[in-house]
Order: structure tokens, then C-alpha cells, then sequence
């Protein structure tokens, strides 16, 4: 799929959460930096799934930890039943967005009928120079 495609389809997603739809209104507005928000996905590495929040497919928003996610929970419907009952530990920390990403990988894992425990508080944010 182009880049005018995703960008369209996004445009046009009327459940897009409003501070997505706004950012994505001004990029459009301004003619800036939309191809780096779509022309790729946003990558899973060895330390997990980083880079901006924002718009597009390649920023950390909501559908980005929904498609990661789904990826996990492939992998672990793979593994059978007792893997799914076993199920997931989710926490949060303190930085932005943490919460709501985790309280979507809850709703995903849940949908694959995966058992998905999430701490009810922030677990921890170290806060050192440069992070």
C-alpha cells in the first residue's frame, strides 16, 4: 500500500482517537513530514517496540502496540491452551501514554482469549539524564 493510500485511510477512519486526527490534520495542513510518519512500519526490536508517539505507522500509537500485540498473541495461541490460561503480565511506568498502551495490549490479549494480568498502579520510572 502507498503512502497517499495509509494516508488517506487514516484521514478517513472515523474512529481515529482526536489527538491523532488532529496531528494528522496539521501534517497534512502544513505538507510536512507525512511520508516519515507512514513510510514504514514501526519496528520490533531486541528492546522492544521504540520511537515517536504520533500518527502514522511508523509511530508508537495505539494501532502500532495493537499490531505488535497481535503478533504475541499468535505466538501464544500457538503454544496451546495452558499457555493462553498461563496468560500475560502487563505493567506500566510513568511515561506518556504508558497506561493506555498497556491498558490496549490488555484488551487485545483478551480478545484472543489470552488471560492477561495488568498491575492496578505505575510500577516504576527511573528517571536518569538523558532518558
Amino acid at each position: 500500500m502507498n503512502i497517499d493510500t495509509l494516508v488517506a485511510n487514516w484521514s478517513q477512519y472515523p474512529n481515529l482517537p482526536l489527538d491523532l486526527k488532529q496531528e494528522l490534520t496539521t501534517l497534512l495542513d502544513e505538507n510536512t513530514a507525512v511520508h516519515d510518519h507512514f513510510y514504514q512500519h514501526l519496528a520490533f526490536g531486541t528492546g522492544g517496540m521504540r520511537g515517536e508517539i504520533g500518527v502514522g505507522i511508523n509511530r508508537l500509537n495505539v494501532y502500532t502496540v495493537r499490531r505488535a500485540i497481535t503478533g504475541l498473541a499468535y505466538y501464544i495461541d500457538s503454544k496451546g491452551t495452558e499457555a493462553k490460561k498461563r496468560g500475560v503480565v502487563i505493567a506500566y511506568d510513568c511515561r506518556y501514554k504508558s497506561e493506555e498502551f498497556a491498558k490496549e495490549i490488555v484488551q487485545v490479549l483478551g480478545h484472543y482469549g489470552i488471560n492477561a494480568y495488568l498491575f492496578d498502579a505505575l510500577q516504576s520510572c527511573l528517571l536518569r539524564s538523558g532518558t
